[in-house]
């Protein structure tokens, strides 16, 4: 069977292949025992999603967030998709399979959300029958946690075929892009603080007054306006982080704040689990953005650190929490990165709804790969993902703020620079004196941390007790602070929610405070980091906010802020079609209708489709110069002239007709323009008679922009 590089054996970090092949947090306890297999078992399905790169480029370009619905129809697959993969699984169910005996009872519903997640329940028999092999169990090395996993998986890091990749048929794995709950362990993550105070955490104590007086944010003597009903913040918590409510009651008091009562979702058990995390964040997302209806998202300690199902809650949540907080996470080195991809699909999918992500950027420093010297560093995930805000760490000295040395920063190895940092990216990593040695870091990824607050020394109340704590992780939920009460304000101007932080902040260039002072440092004998510097920088980013500039840039017109990407983009769709037998001929004529955006095309435009060498075409339209294309171009030694004919009236059949063309892979007629000389083309696709018929074949529909959600897109190829 032929590998599918986005399930099973790449799906995750951890695979295991025998007793002796899994992480330190796990605990291999044997096979599974004879009760156990008749045990009832879960498994998520992440299906392959569409348009996800028209749905990136509408975070960018939003005149107002969308819907779940909105976003359901832009990215969900297609219900004949959906059907082909419940059908597989129901076949064991139904077949003379050996596992007809224990799959009657199966299961597989759609999950909450957007459509593209599904559950399948059944007992651990009917998969080890599925897969034909047996259970093995782990337990967590910390938190007893047990979890039972198929028997025999590979690692991720070999690139071999999976059990679940050996045993699926490609027209299932072609609409498949994670499983979880069947080989993968649960990713791993920690939270970003520790508890010491000497050796190493610099700074004055940290209370809600001081952050009210340092970033000139509101305080509660002051009175506003603003109603909190339509506006919520959240923090995120994992592995077991849990906290007393009456702690968080009696911090409020101690502070004057106004009493807010988390709304939790999920377990939260404080006799059990660990007090620090979650008691930091929801006490200090509450003291600077008090008034603002707060929840906790707390993801089961079997789960682990699985984003992907923080992410489902938070999308099919009603009422939306419009800002959320995660001080968790990991160097990009402990993740695969088709997972990490996935989980920045969600984060996207997020702040096409209006929903602001901030994630702690991690606490050691530039996070070195090596222990004796410098080797490879890695920036924090999900920190490094170009869909969330990351937070760095300062500290405060006699009224300064210095970049704390553990503020974690860098450059991703999986997510490309966006082009709304890069001019200021580009120019700390060509001007900046001190920088690391080029070969310890990638130069042209998404870099890390955006912005910075004071994370040393916040004092917190746990059991009834006050003691300090420091990390990102507490800098992170003080910024969300601050964005819940801008949404507030933009709210009850009719302005929608941010969205997406990030872009904006690189926008306004000046936050707040330059932090020039401190460089971070990995623990270890590496002396190497990121050092302070005017401007951008990897150790604090942009700086520290000061909340009336924010607010200032956040109350104009939104229009006036620009954060879109530079890159070229389709501009507009012509049509789809399918052939098959092209022969060599002439040029073709096409009647186009409707064009509002592209001036170089017009009506009853000639254009000349080149048969590139293989599979692929490339279509020229009324332009002054040809662009290359792929495998050859129309100027290339395998460039054939084809002939078709182009039709576009109206719309017609098109919601069959275009399921059906994805089905057989094929792509619609893009127009892009490629260059700066007004040249407009069509790029790459393949030609398929969905009938099965010798010559040619096309449809008619009406043309439709981008910027129409409720469109079904192509995806590109060229």
């Amino acid at each position: 069977m032929m590998a599918f590089s986005c399930i099973a054996a790449s799906m995750m970090a951890i695979f295991v292949t025998s007793a002796n092949d899994f992480p330190a947090q796990w605990k291999y306890m044997g096979v599974a025992t004879s009760s156990e297999h008749s045990e009832l078992h879960s498994i998520r399905i992440a299906l392959r999603q569409r348009n996800v790169e028209r749905l990136k480029r509408h975070v960018l370009d939003m005149e107002r967030p969308l819907t779940v619905k909105e976003v359901t129809n832009m990215i969900a697959p297609h219900e004949e998709d959906v059907d082909t993969v419940k059908r597989w699984w129901y076949s064991h169910a139904m077949t003379t399979l050996p596992s007809r005996k224990y799959c009657r009872n199966i299961t597989v519903t759609m999950l909450p959300g957007t459509h593209d997640y599904m559950q399948v329940k059944g007992t651990r028999n009917c998969f080890a029958a599925m897969f034909e092999t047996s259970f093995v169990k782990f337990q967590h090395t910390k938190r007893r946690t047990v979890v039972y996993r198929l028997d025999g998986a590979v690692e991720a890091h070999n690139n071999l075929p999976g059990i679940f990749e050996r045993a699926v048929p490609n027209e299932v794995l072609s609409l498949v892009d994670l499983v979880i709950g069947l080989e993968d362990l649960p990713p791993p993550a920690r939270p970003m603080y520790s508890k010491r105070k000497s050796d190493g955490f610099p700074g004055e104590d940290i209370t809600p007054p001081v952050i009210w007086s340092l970033y000139k944010s509101p305080t509660p003597s002051i009175s506003r306006s603003y109603s909190s009903a339509n506006v919520s913040q959240a923090v995120g918590e994992f592995e077991e982080a849990y906290f007393y409510l009456s702690d968080t009651l009696s911090f409020q008091r101690q502070y004057h704040l106004p009493t807010e009562v988390p709304n939790i979702h999920g377990p939260n058990h404080p006799n059990t689990g660990d007090l620090g995390e979650a008691s930091l964040d929801v006490e200090y997302i509450t003291g600077v953005g008090f008034g603002v209806n707060t929840a906790v998202w707390s993801i089961p300690a079997d789960q682990g650190f699985d984003l992907l199902a923080w992410a489902q809650g938070v999308i099919a949540s009603s009422p939306v929490d419009y800002v959320h907080s995660l001080s968790w996470g990991s160097a990009e080195s402990s993740y695969n990165s088709s997972w990490m991809q996935r989980v920045d699909t969600e984060f996207a999918k997020l702040a096409s709804m209006g929903i602001t992500v901030l994630a702690a950027s991690g606490d050691d420093g530039p996070n070195n790969g090596g222990v004796f010297r410098c080797e490879k560093f890695t920036p924090t995930f999900p920190s490094s993902s170009p869909h969330v805000t990351a937070v760095g760490g300062t500290y405060l000295q006699s009224s300064k703020e210095t970049c704390w040395q553990s503020s974690g920063g860098g450059v991703s190895s999986v997510f490309a620079r966006p082009a709304w940092q890069d001019k200021q990216v580009s120019n700390y990593l060509s001007t900046a004196s001190g920088l690391p040695s080029s070969s310890v870091y990638t130069s042209n990824g998404r870099a890390t941390p955006d912005i910075s607050a004071v994370s040393t020394n916040f004092q917190i109340l746990v059991s009834n007790y006050t003691g300090p704590l420091s990390g990102t992780s507490a800098s992170t939920p003080t910024v969300a602070g601050l964005i819940s009460l801008i949404n507030q304000a933009r709210l009850a101007k009719q302005m929608p929610t941010i969205g997406l932080l990030a872009p904006h902040l690189y926008a306004l260039g000046n936050v707040g405070t330059d932090i020039t002072a401190g460089k971070s440092k990995s623990d270890g004998l590496c002396s190497e980091g990121w050092p302070a510097t005017e401007g951008y920088d990897m150790c604090s980013g942009l700086g520290t906010p000061i909340y009336p500039t924010l607010l200032s840039y956040f109350l104009q017109n939104p229009s006036e802020h620009s954060v879109k990407n530079n890159a070229p983009e389709p501009t507009q769709l012509i049509t789809w079609l399918y052939a098959n037998n092209l022969e060599a001929g002439a040029q073709f004529l096409g009647e186009v209708v409707g064009w509002t955006e592209v001036e170089n095309l017009k009506q009853k435009s000639k254009c000349r489709i080149f048969n590139t060498g293989g599979s692929g075409f490339c279509a020229v339209c009324d332009t002054r110069k040809a662009p290359s294309c792929e495998n050859g171009g129309p100027e290339g030694p395998d460039a054939i002239p084809v002939t078709v004919t182009l039709v576009v009236k109206n719309r017609g059949l098109v919601d069959e007709t275009y399921k059906k063309l994805l089905k057989h892979n094929t792509t619609g007629i893009l127009v892009y323009p490629p260059d700066a000389s007004a040249t407009y083309a069509v790029y790459g696709f393949n030609f398929y008679d969905i009938n099965q018929k010798d010559g040619l074949g096309c449809y008619r529909f009406e043309v439709q922009s981008f910027d129409d959600p409720a469109w079904p897109q192509p995806r590109r190829t060229a």
